[in-house]
């Protein structure tokens, strides 16, 4: 898969964030683990978006800490919300899907 974009949520209290991460990716299955972006990302805010540019799709992702935030033993980084959204020209099954899935009936719950 080719993910295009990362969103990234924590708590508002600084002794559960991270300042800084890194976006990698595997195309061996794990056994090694590739930078999908240079560098490192700052997280401003509660919630961020990280754009990443176009390269070789792969199975596995993850998001590492990047900056040791914790002022203490009690805190370690919380992550409220992590989305990973794909390329849909990169991803035809999924964009067929999407096509052909029924119009969502928003006063069904769950629909």
């Amino acid at each position: 898969m080719t993910v295009r974009r990362v969103r990234v949520g924590q708590p508002g209290e600084p002794g559960y964030r991270q300042a800084l991460v890194r976006v990698e990716k595997s195309v061996d299955g794990g056994a090694s683990w590739l930078p999908a972006l240079p560098g490192l990302v700052g997280l401003s805010g509660m919630s961020a978006s990280i754009d990443l540019p176009v390269g070789e799709p792969a199975r596995l992702w993850r998001i590492v800490a990047a900056a040791d935030n914790a002022t203490g033993p009690e805190h370690a980084w919380t992550v409220t919300e992590l989305a990973f959204t794909a390329d849909a020209a990169a991803c035809p099954a999924a964009a067929s899907r999407d096509a052909n899935a029924a119009p969502r009936d928003p006063s069904t719950p769950g629909s």
